[in-house]
């Protein structure tokens, strides 16, 4: 019996995981650099979060971006969104190269596809 039910479970587990991924803002995978360049090819502007491990703030922003199915489409459509740790290398790096000082998580920030700030605000 158990047999007949791992494979069902595995499905319903996939199908849930897939579903939930549809729902919320797409953040690309990988890197800034990726980001951007994919905003270059798309024409697209870039929507960079940057976010704090253990950040209570984050954890709710993240529940809106990952739940909400209008929010999902709105930055879809007119965005490219990647997020980044805010103490990690990567994120060190972004913050270093254009002088942001993160007074609090999370902070949202829009750049041009050329990686030219539009807005920021934390």
């Amino acid at each position: 019996m158990f047999k007949r039910i791992l494979p069902l479970l595995l499905l319903l587990c996939f199908f849930t995981e897939s579903n939930a991924q549809t729902k919320g803002i797409h953040f690309v995978k990988g890197s800034l650099k990726a980001a951007f360049e994919l905003a270059k090819k798309q024409n697209k502007p870039v929507f960079v979060e940057i976010y704090a491990i253990g950040c209570p703030h984050c954890e709710n922003f993240k529940k809106t971006f990952d739940n909400n199915q209008v929010v999902g489409d709105y930055f879809d459509k007119r965005f490219v969104s990647y997020q980044v740790e805010v103490n990690s290398e990567e994120g060190r790096a972004f913050r270093k190269k254009h002088n942001i000082y993160v007074l609090s998580t999370p902070m949202m920030s829009f750049w041009d596809k050329d990686e030219k700030s539009a807005s920021y605000s934390g």
